[in-house]
């Protein structure tokens, strides 16, 4: 199980190089927010953590205004491309 974690771990972290190179820093900062979402389902599965209504509201405030904010970015990509 440690070696899994270890290779997803290194293939994540050379993912996260590739896609700072290859896109503006901003966007791709924008999708580590996400990483929230995972923290929390990995409390509940692997931890058995039991959530608060408060910490999930939380949690996907946070990840919608990600969510909202990357789409209006690529929109607005898209429009100066035009």
């Amino acid at each position: 199980v440690l070696l899994a974690a270890s290779v997803w771990d290194a293939s994540a972290c050379n993912s996260m190089t590739i896609a700072y190179q290859s896109d503006s820093s901003g966007f791709v900062s924008l999708l580590g927010y996400a990483i929230i979402v995972y923290g929390f389902a990995s409390d509940v599965l692997i931890f058995n953590e039991k959530l608060v209504a408060l910490q999930l509201l939380g949690a996907l405030l946070i990840f919608t205004a990600t969510f909202v904010v990357a789409v209006f970015k690529l929109c607005e990509a898209k429009k100066q491309r035009l």
